[in-house]
């Protein structure tokens, strides 16, 4: 029991509740018995100044200094667990951690429990030493007070007279429609405005215009989102109680009740107490005799005998007529509206029901509703009507309170509410266009009252808006109206379930929109329940025929799964019970029954084709089974000559008395027992007594009623333990402990303070919930109550959020009036709804400012900021303004958006930033800043080291945001919960928010690793290996589907469908073609589907076995093919109907071979059963889809999908063709030379070069055999090309220049390599490394690629120029020329490919399939323009090169040509043209070959084709490597075809032997 803000800046005098500082708090999450659900993070507040208490010493309480506490090595771990104040805690901490002197005398006292406090001043009056935690002990004070609390609670805020006392007003009774203070209209002055509140498309509308997110409605009972409970319409709302053992909670405290027209409070007795205050003054000239005549005959209980009940006719009503005036106001104060009186005569005439009709009265004008009145005369100055007509069905009930006078004078209340106008509507708002104006009547009420089953217009025309009476206002509420199926009749939606038939009856006698059951049954069309005999169906119009699941059953196989041995004769002959029962009391055949004679009364069988032929062939009728069943009755034994068709219930069998005309049910029966005369044989007690005759006859003449529902089920279905889930409640049985009688502390907890212990002295505070407040909490507070539910994105859900909720006003300060912070962490908490309170910082709150709530979400790890939430509370008038909302925690990139915002706000310490839910900004303060503009400087308290100083709430105290592990205001203080490592198999400990734990739970939570489960990863799941054939062409992702099989237990509920589908999203290994998968939760069926909607049944297991591993190699005959490859098209496009009921032919004729089929409602098991192949359908949507909370992080068009809607665990993009990564972020289109996008997935992390895949063992071979052959080239032709005469020419120096050139490219081209294939097998730890080889490698390869192909072509464009030049060619001039036109291309290269290293990036991705697996990508990503340049500057360094040596070649062959035709003039130039041509061959079939040899590159680099399977990737992989073939063999191209290099290459070889063998000669 640690007490929160025990200390505070403000002096003693200022810190008290009374100004709404709230101090001396326990804080916790309440109600912890639907924590299952929700989190109400609560407090309990002491309401008293404690300066008040003249605490005395303890003399008996030892205590310390900070400095003997550390002396005596006593931790903060220690203080907590003693129930330290958290204050004293975190001094003491900063104490041990700054060694501050001032600290050191600090005084704790050393409390034991029940005792608690700074001075251990304290005790909670119901402490028992068997409580193990806070929350049970407060839960156990309310169940302890549970007596009924006799006192009223007040809002006093607006000023209102709302009776006598202790009439008080109750904040629900604040815009209630109604006005309660006598003093006129405070309570509902604003409320219209209510009326024109307007929700979003995906918020539900409140009755009273509140707005809530629609996936709160209908998601607990216990827990209400809307005020007036409107979200749950499933209870009852008229009637209400509350059970007052429950400690104050949002669903309780926080909620109107409409029991009575006296109060929409839900505390039992207000409306009781209320009424008692209005008659306990009554006018002087009233007689005390008659006005307690008065209370007598309406109803309240005599004080002298409460328990009795009056006596209307003889006590009551004679000293009515004996003391009463003839007229009366009853009660002296207004009834209805503050003005509106009930009055008496007491000569008038009682109605049927022995009631007296009050007059309305009053000194204003008011409209009559659907109440009959005429004008009766004056009383008092006030006119008054007299009440015609009133249907009163309850006064003559019982003669009490509730029956006599709040339910009649409650309906007349109703009747008049009718027309009463909306509170100070203004009239110039009526021709709103979400406003309707009631016919013939001033009133006008909001479209979200229109159908909405209350009569709010005179006329009752908001309750009929149909199509045909006002189209244009139909369309706009259309989706309000439910169609009835049966009557075809339209009624509102909010009139399903109101215990009224508004549908109308069908024609078989139900009720649709209130026998939820059979509606649902009659609705929908179940293969398990087809042709049984029974018809369920409503009838449904198929060509031209009404149809039910009972027609065209003739190729129904009727003995199944689903009828077999259920004690009910489906099939015509009873094959479906053949040797079910009694089989071991007579052999009969298979196709025979049992039977016994009906004249010997012996078994005998008979043939089953006699079954149900319409003649009785055995006693009983047990062979016609259809008579008893037509017949009226409880029994299954047919009298056989009876006048009337009689069957008797087996209770009649045996019993000594002949019920059937001919004796029929005693001719069989041995006697030789005696039973009782209100015994039977067949009575369990007899069952060894009876013959087996008697006990056959027993058995079949039972009656047996159908299972109204069957689920979908499997032969050989059991549900084991496995399949179950067991809550175990801990229950304790103890002693009540006495606590004080009076209940002073209403809602509150009574505590007791210790003045001085030694002397026994001591009195008595409240400590307060934040509903209430005072003294003894007798007020009620000022509050915004908050639901809200968190979403996070899967990669998320092991990340703690801190969550900062903050109450802030839009003054310049932007002050914090109140905050709440909690941890929140998807994977355990991604269904909980928080319930927590803000309250104002003054009391009543300022009118003249606007509220809004603030919240902030936090990393816990890294203090690393992730959004922002804003919701305004818009009406300040309400007294409890709740707030529901549905937050998304977006992404870990979101900050990085927040840098695009354009902010008008000067934020001077501060950056700006916008809101997630609304398009506006705000300023985020540094440290130490505050305000609206970061421009107020602010004292933080909070640790430097362990927290997040985010500001200073109204009453100065520092809002920190801690670090994991650390908890405490200042966060000091360490959880110490997960040093122990309880979490097994390397599951991650996470400590609970240390007022978020009940002592039910366990202080911690394990997030488990891939493989385990369990609340302490404990329980090994259940691993799925599935290998795939290689014909089977599969999508990159599989959606696999799990089915868990439930039993239906008879209710009268509608079932949850059986089987339940979880559905799981994996990303399929391109290298083994296989999936594996870990599955926690129980399954019999597993079914997988690709993406083109092709479904595989891998797993069919009856009985669910967790832990185990299971391996299945799917092949063909696993697919379960759709239905209209099975059939023609004209019987797949029958209706569903008439199509299900021939789907055991299908699986007859496919037999043995088809294991499943689908349609587009189903999925369908063929099955063996009794020698025949049926079918087994269970409903499938193959529509839904999970998409990620509409939050769609997939690039490139990629699909988003989770597995689950709102408990994700597990996310995957699916990528159109062309993409991959984790979010589609990679393209294997115009990857030019990048072998991350062709060796992709083919790679196996963490496996030697030996056991990768083919395709990675064959690129590793190549590229090794292209190292050598590359080095070995470039070596010969650098040795060739580096002697003197061949550099006195440019041709030289270009072609050395290709020589070094080939060899930086081979040596950069094998470094590419060999460090991709070494980063993705084992990813390395230095990432600037691998951030260096991304930038430079690709980017120096496509260099060296250009270069040596410009090369090539200045080498042809030189030989074009000597032969142009013959002997005009200066060779020094070429020389120098080359070096500097290398020079040139070599920058001109450069600069057009810059691009390339500028727009590379380094990613690394979790695999898909391994947590703890990463892969790393070197990815170049263009815009579509950049694309285009990149296109035009490939073509041109490719094509340019590629020209100039095919025109320099043609410039060479010509000219040689006509310089020898020259010479010989007597040979035609052709002819000469043809021997140059051949002479010099080479020189054009080398720009040929490297053309083609290149052209691969080309293709590569904007190809528009992509890869989209593993054939493509072998296709790729060999252009890559053909594209490196040109630089590789320029020792071929150039030097041995020429005789001159050729010369050269000989003579630099003989020279290096003469330096290495120099004596050899």
């Amino acid at each position: 029991m640690n007490l929160h803000f025990t200390t505070n800046k403000v002096s003693e005098n200022e810190y008290y509740d009374g100004i709404g500082a709230r101090y001396n708090c326990f804080q916790l999450a309440s109600n912890m018995q639907y924590a299952s659900l929700t989190r109400q993070i609560s407090s309990y507040c002491m309401s008293e100044a404690s300066f008040q208490f003249h605490i005395e010493i303890d003399s008996s309480l030892r205590t310390f200094s900070f400095a003997d506490l550390e002396k005596m090595n006593i931790t903060c771990e220690d203080l907590y667990l003693w129930s330290t104040p958290i204050d004293t805690i975190e001094q003491y901490k900063i104490y041990l951690e700054t060694k501050d002197f001032s600290l050191s005398t600090w005084i704790f006292h050393n409390c034991t429990l029940p005792r608690f406090g700074p001075m251990c001043q304290y005790e909670l009056y119901n402490y028992r030493e068997d409580h193990s935690s806070l929350s049970e002990l407060i839960y156990d004070y309310y169940d302890e007070r549970g007596d009924l609390i006799m006192n009223l609670t007040c809002y006093t805020h607006i000023k209102c007279n709302r009776g006598y006392s202790p009439a008080c007003l109750d904040w629900t009774e604040i815009c209630d429609g109604k006005i309660d203070c006598l003093d006129g209209n405070a309570d509902e002055q604003h409320c219209w405005q209510l009326e024109f509140n307007e929700c979003q498309p995906n918020e539900y509308m409140c009755d009273i215009g509140q707005c809530i997110p629609y996936e709160f409605v209908g998601d607990d009972q216990k827990v209400y989102d809307c005020v007036d409970r409107s979200d749950e319409k499933a209870l009852d709302h008229d009637d209400f109680p509350v059970d007052y053992h429950f400690e104050p909670a949002f669903g309780y405290d926080d909620i109107r009740c409409d029991k009575t027209f006296l109060s929409k409070s839900c505390m039992i007795f207000r409306d009781y107490l209320v009424a008692e205050s209005m008659f306990s003054v009554k006018d002087p000239s009233v007689s005390d005799e008659c006005w307690s005549a008065f209370k007598c005959y309406l109803g309240f209980p005599n004080p002298e005998n409460p328990n009795e009940l009056n006596d209307i006719d003889s006590e009551c009503m004679p000293q009515i007529i004996k003391t009463c005036p003839n007229t009366l106001f009853v009660p002296s104060v207004p009834t209805f509206f503050g003005h509106i009186y009930t009055a008496y005569k007491k000569n008038d005439t009682p109605n049927d029901s022995n009631y007296i009709l009050p007059y309305l009265c009053s000194d204003r004008s008011f409209h009559f509703g659907s109440l009959s009145l005429v004008l009766d005369g004056l009383i008092n100055n006030m006119t008054c009507f007299k009440i015609t007509q009133f249907e009163d069905k309850s006064s003559n009930y019982m003669s009490v309170f509730l029956f006599r006078y709040m339910i009649p004078i409650g309906g007349i209340y109703r009747q008049l509410t009718q027309t009463e106008p909306i509170i100070n509507f203004p009239l110039n708002r009526c021709n709103d266009s979400h406003v309707y104006q009631c016919q013939n009547s001033p009133k006008c009420i909001s479209f979200h009252r229109l159908i909405d089953s209350v009569h709010n217009c005179p006329y009752k025309d908001d309750e009929n808006i149909f199509h045909y009476t006002n189209p244009q206002l139909f369309e706009k509420i259309k989706h309000k109206y439910y169609d009835c199926y049966s009557t075809k009749k339209s009624i509102p939606q909010a009139a399903i379930h109101n215990e009224e038939c508004d549908c109308g009856f069908s024609e078989h006698g139900f009720c649709e929109d209130e026998e939820e059951f059979l509606n649902f049954t009659r609705r929908n069309i179940f293969f398990q329940m087809m042709c049984d005999r029974f018809q369920e169906l409503h009838p449904i119009m198929i060509d031209g025929k009404n149809m039910t699941d009972e027609t065209e059953c003739e190729q129904w196989e009727c003995n199944n799964i689903y009828t077999r041995c259920d004690g009910i004769i489906n099939c015509l002959h009873g094959e479906d019970e053949i040797g079910c029962d009694s089989s071991s009391l007579f052999n009969c055949s298979s196709n025979e029954l049992i039977c016994v004679t009906k004249n010997t009364s012996k078994f005998s069988c008979l043939s089953n084709s006699k079954m149900n032929d319409g003649i009785v062939d055995c006693l009983g009728g047990t062979d016609e089974s259809s008579i008893c069943s037509s017949v009226n009755g409880e029994g299954g034994f047919y009298c056989m000559n009876n006048d009337n068709s009689i069957c008797l219930n087996v209770f009649h069998l045996c019993n000594n008395h002949r019920d059937c005309q001919d004796g029929d049910d005693e001719q069989f029966c041995v006697g030789n027992y005696e039973i009782h005369s209100f015994m039977y044989i067949c009575n369990y007690h007899y069952s060894e007594l009876a013959s087996n005759i008697e006990k056959f006859l027993c058995s079949s003449s039972k009656f047996r009623e159908k299972t109204k529902f069957k689920q979908f089920t499997t032969e050989g279905f059991h549900q084991s333990t496995e399949n179950e889930v067991f809550k175990r409640i801990n229950t304790k049985s103890h002693t009540r402990i006495t606590l004080p009688n009076d209940r002073r502390c209403h809602r509150g907890l009574d505590v007791r303070v210790w003045l001085n212990k030694s002397s026994n002295h001591f009195t008595s505070t409240c400590f307060c919930p934040p509903s209430y407040y005072g003294d003894e909490c007798q007020y009620q507070n000022q509050r915004v109550s908050l639901a809200i539910r968190f979403h996070a994105l899967t990669q998320s859900r092991q990340i703690q959020f801190a969550i900062l909720v903050m109450l802030i006003d839009d003054t310049n300060e932007r002050m914090v009036h109140s905050y709440e912070q909690f941890t929140y962490l998807s994977i355990r908490d991604c269904k909980i709804k928080f319930n927590l309170y803000l309250l104002y910082s003054t009391r009543p709150k300022q009118s003249n400012r606007t509220y809004s709530v603030h919240i902030d979400i936090y990393q816990k790890l890294s203090l690393a900021y992730r959004g922002s939430f804003l919701s305004p509370v818009k009406f300040s008038f309400l007294p409890v303004h709740r707030l529901a909302f549905s937050i998304r925690i977006p992404s870990d990139d979101y900050d990085d958006q927040q840098q695009h915002v354009s902010c008008s706000k000067k934020c001077v310490h501060g950056k700006c930033l916008i809101y997630l839910n609304i398009k506006e900004t705000f300023c985020q303060c540094e440290q130490g800043w505050s305000g609206q503009y970061c421009h107020i400087p602010s004292h933080c308290t909070c640790s430097t080291s362990n927290s997040l100083c985010i500001g200073v709430s109204s009453h100065n105290r520092s809002i920190c945001i801690c670090r994991e592990n650390y908890f405490g205001h200042q966060c000091y203080l360490r959880n110490p919960i997960c040093d122990t490592s309880p979490c097994v198999n390397n599951g991650l400990c996470i400590s609970y928010d240390d007022f978020m734990v009940s002592s039910t739970e366990q202080k911690y939570f394990c997030a488990c690793s891939k493989g385990f489960s369990g609340s302490r990863c404990e329980v090994i799941d259940t691993q799925l290996n599935f290998i795939f054939e290689k014909n089977i062409r599969l999508s990159h992702s599989i959606f696999i589907h799990f089915f868990n099989i439930l039993l239906y237990t008879d209710s009268i509920k509608v079932p949850k469908l059986s089987p339940v589908r979880s559905t799981a999203l994996q990303a399929v290994s391109q290298i083994t073609n296989s999936i594996q998968i870990y599955w926690s939760k129980p399954f019999h069926l597993i079914f997988i589907e690709t993406l083109d909607k092709t479904y595989y049944l891998t797993v069919l297991q009856p009985i669910y076995n967790h832990s185990i591993t299971i391996i299945r190699r799917i092949n063909s005959s696993h697919r379960c093919p759709s239905i209209g490859e099975l059939v023609n098209k004209t019987f797949a496009q029958l209706h569903v109907l008439r199509r299900m009921k021939l789907y055991h032919l299908i699986c007859q004729q496919h037999s043995p071979n088809l294991q499943c089929f689908s349609d587009d409602l189903h999925l369908c098991l063929c099955y063996d059963y009794v020698q025949r192949r049926l079918a087994n359908c269970f409903q499938f949507d193959h529509h839904m889809k999970f998409d990620c909370y509409s939050q769609n992080d997939c690039e490139n068009g990629g699909q988003c999908f989770q597995d689950s809607p709102d408990c994700p665990k597990r996310s995957i993009c699916v990528c159109r063709s062309c993409y991959y990564g984790n979010r589609c972020q990679f393209s294997t289109s115009e990857f030019g030379l990048s072998l991350d996008a062709i060796l992709a997935y083919h790679i196996i992390p963490n496996a030697n070069i030996f056991h990768q895949t083919a395709i990675v063992k064959l690129s590793f071979s190549l590229t090794i055999l292209f190292m050598i052959i590359g080095f070995v080239n470039g070596v010969l032709s650098l040795m060739t090309f580096k002697n003197k005469i061949v550099l006195e020419v440019g041709c030289g120096i270009y072609l050395l220049g290709s020589s070094i050139t080939t060899m930086l490219t081979t040596l950069f081209f094998g470094l590419k390599y060999f460090i991709y294939l070494s980063s993705q097998i084992s990813p390395p730890i230095n990432r600037s490394f691998l951030r260096v080889e991304c930038y430079s490698l690709d980017f120096l390869l496509r260099i060296c690629l250009n270069m040596d192909q410009w090369l090539n072509a200045c080498v042809a464009m030189e030989r074009a120029m000597t032969a142009i030049q013959g002997v005009q060619f200066v060779k020094k001039k070429s020389k120098e020329l080359a070096k500097k036109v290398i020079g040139v291309v070599l920058v001109f290269i450069i600069l057009t490919s810059i691009h390339d290293p500028i727009h590379r990036e380094l990613f690394e991705e979790e695999d898909n399939d391994d947590e703890n697996k990463k892969r790393i990508w070197c990815i170049v990503n263009y815009s579509s323009n950049l694309q285009t340049y990149n296109r035009f500057v490939n073509s041109f360094l490719f094509f340019i090169p590629l020209l100039i040596n095919l025109i320099s070649t043609i410039i060479l062959i010509m000219k040689k040509s006509r310089q020898k035709s020259n010479l010989k003039k007597h040979q035609p130039y052709t002819t000469m043209l043809c021997e140059q041509i051949f002479r010099h061959k080479h020189l054009l079939t080398a720009p040929t070959i490297l053309f083609f040899l290149a052209l691969p590159r080309l293709i590569l680099l904007y190809v528009s084709k992509c890869m989209d399977s593993s054939k493509d990737s072998w296709i790729f992989l060999s252009g890559y490597f053909v594209s490196f073939i040109p630089p590789m063999i320029t020792f071929l191209i150039f030097v041995l075809p020429s005789d001159f290099y050729r010369t050269e290459y000989k003579k630099t070889i003989a020279s290096r032997s003469n330096v290495v063998y120099p004596f050899s000669q």
